[in-house]
């Protein structure tokens, strides 16, 4: 492949085999696969220049947070390449323990993070626009322990999550975070008011992690990335679910702060808006999948010609239903 971001475009007419424009094309991807697939087309108005304002993403454990960072930091990583970006900018996950001179001293272009609020003032040398994802609470604690028995390899019982209800350090992490707060810090409806008065007051975006796609399909165009299909990572295996449809008012209960945030970002949503929309895609698109679930989540891809992979989903929509070998087929193309 040859040609930077700039030099290549996608045609926005319909091809000789269909109705539907690439931009169509990919919303119909959406519409019919977006539970199990993410698809972010990045419609920059101008895709020979870089409009970067470095992100800091602050979410709780479980929110979808990892997901998102792994598909922006995908992004930014080959828009970095393909620009002949030298002496590249960072981006990526940065936890506590991690803060080596060489990390707080880089420039990043996008950090995501666990640690509670007030951590994207340990990199002095920037300023970032700030966003956070929140999770209704009763999925969110079921996911946390169905995760812990996924990856230990246990299998998870009623049983097991009343006891993880108990002894869990997870409970209001979201409202723990946003007051800069270690897990398991005892918080009150007070803490709610805190937490909310910071996103209100100190976030450029906030949203929930059922519109996390169209967050990061935003800083996708904004960041001027390539378009991306990922299955949706770092989720919990099947054999792993439990149903607690009957504990769901005493997780309510246990995580009331949490509730009252997360009833709240529903009301009151925070999500950037494009002040100008190609009809344009990328010419490129990454396509990636999890090639590991179960004792950890990591992803592999490729990025191709943006009409050799809506060629490939054309002649066999199933591959959207398996990254992978969509992966493989764009190879031989």
């Amino acid at each position: 492949m040859r040609g930077s971001m700039a030099e290549q475009n996608v045609d926005s007419q319909p091809g000789p085999d269909t109705d539907l424009t690439p931009g169509a094309f990919f919303e119909k991807l959406k519409a019919e696969h977006g539970k199990v697939l993410n698809v972010l087309p990045s419609r920059a108005m101008n895709k020979g220049r870089l409009h970067v304002e470095p992100l800091f993403l602050y979410h709780a454990g479980r929110t979808g947070g990892v997901a998102f960072s792994t598909a922006l930091q995908a992004g930014i990583s080959l828009m970095l390449t393909l620009n002949n970006i030298e002496n590249p900018p960072r981006s990526g996950r940065v936890e506590e323990g991690d803060l080596l001179p060489d990390i707080v001293n880089a420039h990043h272009l996008f950090i995501a993070t666990h640690a509670p609020y007030g951590f994207h003032e340990k990199f002095p040398r920037q300023s970032f626009k700030l966003t956070a994802l929140l999770r209704d609470p009763v999925p969110r604690v079921s996911s946390l322990y169905t995760k812990v028995c996924m990856r230990a390899d246990e299998p998870a019982s009623r049983e097991g999550f009343l006891k993880f209800m108990g002894e869990t350090e997870s409970h209001n992490g979201m409202v723990c975070q946003l007051c800069g707060l270690q897990p398991g810090s005892d918080v009150t409806m007070d803490h709610f008011e805190q937490a909310r008065e910071t996103l209100d007051e100190k976030f450029a975006s906030y949203t929930t992690t059922e519109h996390s796609g169209r967050l990061a399909n935003y800083y996708f165009s904004a960041f001027n990335l390539p378009n991306m299909l990922m299955e949706i990572l770092n989720r919990t295996l099947p054999q792993y679910r439990i149903e607690i449809d009957d504990l769901a008012d005493a997780i309510r209960e246990r995580n009331a702060p949490d509730v009252a945030l997360y009833e709240w970002a529903v009301a009151n949503p925070r999500m950037p808006v494009l002040e100008q929309e190609s009809d344009v895609l990328s010419p490129f698109t990454i396509v990636m999948y999890e090639d590991e679930k179960q004792t950890h989540s990591s992803g592999r891809g490729g990025v191709f010609a943006t009409e050799i992979v809506i060629s490939g989903l054309r002649e066999n929509p199933q591959l959207a239903f398996d990254m992978e070998q969509l992966v493989e087929l764009c190879k031989t193309r």
